[in-house]
């Protein structure tokens, strides 16, 4: 999408980010988490303090499960599965586990350029998909949604699948060939 640009690493936390694109006179923009920044109260300082603009950056669809959060423990442990179940949200349970599916259903890895999300949005699941070749050059996308009371008791499993095969239906299976091939080279 943006094959003009030059990328790079930037690494180091929030304000050392910020500090390094300030100082870099070679670069003209940086991609953060919109919602990192709010949370930390940064997000309405980037036009005043930084004299930054920002946008939204809709076309960029994130890892599949990408800021969920899980809480593991022992399986024989009643007392505190039941415990840490008053923290699941049922809905975000089934976006996650829609967009887990849809990964695994591509066979791609934590290195693998996919991206899936998932959003419950008046009653209704709206789902988003990529494959990326490795180069970023050729892009498969898919775009669904599903009403929850037609999401079965599969929870969105077979919806995440159905989407899969559609990547695979456009040339996604050969994409997913050349990228394990690149990865394991």
């Amino acid at each position: 999408m943006y094959s003009h640009h030059k990328i790079v690493d930037l690494r180091g936390n929030v304000n050392t980010r910020l500090s390094k694109l300030h100082s870099n006179k070679d670069w003209n923009a940086a991609i953060f988490a919109k919602a990192g920044l709010d949370r930390i109260g940064l997000l309405s300082q980037l036009r005043g303090n930084y004299g930054f603009e920002y946008s939204d950056l809709d076309s960029f669809v994130p890892a599949p499960a990408q800021g969920a959060m899980m809480i593991t423990a022992m399986g024989d442990n009643t007392a505190v599965l039941e415990a840490v179940s008053k923290l699941n949200d049922a809905q975000t349970q089934l976006c996650v586990d829609i967009e887990r599916r849809f990964l695994r259903e591509l066979e791609g890895g934590c290195t693998a350029p996919i991206g899936a999300i998932a959003q419950v949005i008046d009653n209704q699941i709206n789902f988003k998909g990529c494959l990326l070749s490795i180069d970023g050059k050729e892009r498969i996308d898919v775009q669904d949604q599903i009403t929850l009371d037609k999401v079965n008791n599969d929870r969105g499993l077979a919806f995440a699948k159905a989407q899969s095969e559609k990547v695979f239906a456009n040339g996604g299976k050969a994409m997913m060939q050349s990228i394990k091939t690149a990865l394991n080279s």
